[in-house]
């Protein structure tokens, strides 16, 4: 289109009058070109609420990038956009809100052979459940653990404390603080829970949670921030490692290691 005027103006006009509409229609094109890339980047980045007229993270976006980003970096990043409100929860969850698992995602699904075994741990006595899960620990061959104490075990679960052995050649020891809860798949564990173990660690200290239960948003959020020194395991992942280790099978635990672990007669590594 600004070719054909831009012919009939060398025709019919002056060339005053030629040199002042060609640049007057350079501007122009200049000017909606970079409306166009601005718009482009803007809506990168954002989409448009409809509801509420407000500017809102573009989700999709969000997701996409930080699928290419470590958790530091991606907690780095909103630190840095996010000096004065460092600690909103609304900001975290737009950031990692792809790594966030919902409660279904966490639960074996219902009538399967995996929830069978979720409710046989759940049916055991308090004391019981606590000498399964630290029995655990000495079934996992490839790093060494080693549980030095063990708290009493209450409503709330219980507590214990390790080390595990990283390396073979030159190998070194790690302390672990660890909390267990034997919880109903209907009572979630929340930030409150976590926060706990993650304030006993000290420096170079890795953490343990583990549940029969599902982590809330707040509580994985919380585990996100602290960069992987706490390992969170939720129900689902409970039972796939008794699978992993051979200490279950279709919808049953080894009647035979569970008899063991509850007399007191487990392997120590």
């Amino acid at each position: 289109m600004t070719n054909i005027i831009q012919g009939f103006l060398s025709k019919t006009l002056k060339k005053t009058w030629r040199n002042f509409i060609n640049r007057l229609l350079i501007i122009v094109d200049s000017t909606v070109n970079g409306y166009k890339h601005m718009y482009k980047h803007f809506n990168t980045y954002y989409a448009l609420d409809e509801h509420n007229k407000k500017e809102v993270p573009n989700e999709n976006k969000i997701e996409k990038e930080g699928s290419n980003l470590s958790e530091t970096e991606l907690i780095d990043r909103v630190i840095i956009n996010n000096t004065s409100n460092s600690e909103n929860v609304d900001t975290y969850t737009d950031v990692f809100q792809y790594r966030l698992k919902s409660k279904c995602a966490q639960l074996p699904e219902v009538d399967s052979n995996e929830e069978t075994i979720l409710n046989e741990l759940l049916q055991l006595k308090k004391v019981d459940f606590q000498q399964v899960v630290t029995a655990l620990f000495y079934e996992m061959k490839e790093t060494k653990y080693a549980i030095n104490k063990i708290g009493p075990a209450g409503a709330n679960g219980f507590s214990f404390y390790g080390s595990l052995e990283v390396g073979s050649q030159l190998s070194y020891a790690i302390n672990f603080v660890g909390e267990a809860r034997q919880a109903k798949v209907d009572e979630p564990i929340d930030a409150k829970h976590v926060c706990r173990v993650l304030s006993m660690l000290n420096g170079g200290e890795y953490g343990f949670y583990i549940t029969t239960s599902f982590y809330t948003e707040s509580a994985q959020i919380e585990v996100l921030k602290e960069r992987n020194s706490l390992k969170i395991i939720d129900g689902k992942q409970l039972v796939h490692l008794f699978k992993e280790l051979n200490l279950a099978r279709e919808n049953k635990i080894n009647e035979l290691w569970l008899k063991r672990v509850l007399q007191g007669k487990q392997l120590c590594a």
